[in-house]
């Protein structure tokens, strides 16, 4: 089951959404406001590279969620 979750880690973020739903729950977990979870992850989307896998578009989109937790 294991690998089977890191093969989709590795999927590019275009074809899997896994990254935004574990990324909103992580950020609901700390109460952050939905519009500020979804900011984040728009961001994130955004400066995402095509063909980038789902566990890089994560670990920045996390990065970001730290640095605005950190700052409240």
């Amino acid at each position: 089951m294991a690998k089977e979750y890191i093969e989709k880690d590795m999927r590019p973020h275009e074809v899997s959404s896994h990254w935004k739903k574990d990324l909103l729950a992580l950020m609901s977990d700390f109460c952050i406001a939905p519009e500020v979870a979804r900011h984040i992850i728009h961001q994130t989307e955004k400066e995402a590279a095509a063909g980038e896998p789902c566990c890089q578009v994560y670990r920045r989109g996390w990065l970001k969620f730290r640095t605005v937790f950190l700052s409240m």
